[in-house]
């Protein structure tokens, strides 16, 4: 599969903008006040969370993109977005363990173990 290298650089900087913005939310501001920004904005009956498509694609990202030198600085940086979001543990005033993105994280890997698993 070939990966433009303008598309990864592209990626790396949106992800970096991303990353710094959720950064802050986390930090200074308020998870509450960053979560309603990833809420979908469609009245369908199957409302998935924005930050659930987004934490997908961050992993989906770490295992179907080559590990190759021109897509180093991506995979840097969905680490680094990954581990910023993470950091909610760190910074949060009450339990993770009700962090909406906490929850995510943790489904997606019981939902992840589960597809591995099998195959």
């Amino acid at each position: 599969m070939y990966f433009s290298n303008t598309v990864i650089w592209q990626t790396y900087s949106a992800l970096f903008i991303l990353r710094s913005i959720t950064k802050y939310f986390i930090e200074i501001d308020s998870e509450q006040n960053l979560y309603p920004y990833f809420l979908p904005h469609d009245n369908s009956i199957e409302r998935i969370s924005l930050m659930s498509i987004f934490v997908d694609t961050l992993f989906r990202t770490t295992i179907f993109v080559p590990v190759e030198s021109y897509s180093y600085g991506l995979h840097l940086e969905v680490l680094n977005t990954l581990l910023s979001l993470l950091s909610i543990q760190m910074c949060a005033k009450e339990a993770a363990l009700i962090s909406a993105i906490y929850s995510i994280f943790m489904h997606r890997l019981e939902y992840g173990n589960k597809i591995y698993l099998k195959i």
